[in-house]
């Protein structure tokens, strides 16, 4: 992907942090975070990789709660859905979760941008909205078929990407970041 960045035109600084991004995501989620797990692994130590290839997820459940981030999961599960159903229940703990890690995400995302905000906020609030609805009795049907279940899956988790990385984080932080490193 970062090869690809010099060819992309100048006047698209929004293209370009995209691009840079998917780069790094890739690298970090999916490459070095996997090696270190394999070398932990390696010296003894029973650790999991952080992904469990969460392009197989063949529902949001399975996306979020198994298959992406299961660092976070831990800490989220820990921190916020636990002591939001012991006060609220477990609908609401679940749905404050994903506001917590929307919250979160501003703060990493919105705020060193400098806009974009209530973005990243309400792309978590559509998952843990649509993960309800995934509940349902006729969705419930309709995703015993994998490739169903998996197209909901990508149209729910992608298709609203653009709230969570939104523009200002696109132009303002990522593309100034792929020029630094020389990536363009």
């Amino acid at each position: 992907m970062w090869g690809c960045i010099r060819f992309l035109p100048a006047d698209r600084p929004a293209v370009i942090g995209a691009v840079g991004f998917a780069g790094i995501i890739l690298l970090l989620h999916f490459g070095l975070f996997h090696l270190l797990a394999l070398a932990w692994h390696r010296a003894g130590t029973a650790v999991q990789p952080i992904m469990d290839r969460p392009f197989l997820a063949t529902s949001l459940a399975d996306f979020w709660g198994r298959r992406w981030n299961r660092a976070y999961r831990r800490v989220s599960y820990e921190y916020f859905f636990r002591p939001c159903v012991l006060r609220f229940g477990p609908t609401m703990g679940m749905l404050l979760a994903f506001i917590a890690s929307g919250l979160i995400h501003e703060s990493v995302i919105s705020f060193p941008a400098g806009g974009g905000y209530g973005g990243p906020t309400a792309y978590f609030a559509i998952q843990g909205l649509a993960l309800l609805l995934e509940r349902s009795a006729p969705l419930q049907r309709w995703m015993q078929k994998p490739l169903c279940g998996w197209c909901y899956t990508a149209l729910i988790v992608a298709g609203p990407a653009g709230l969570l990385f939104h523009a200002p984080f696109l132009t303002r932080v990522m593309e100034p970041f792929v020029e630094l490193i020389g990536a363009r």
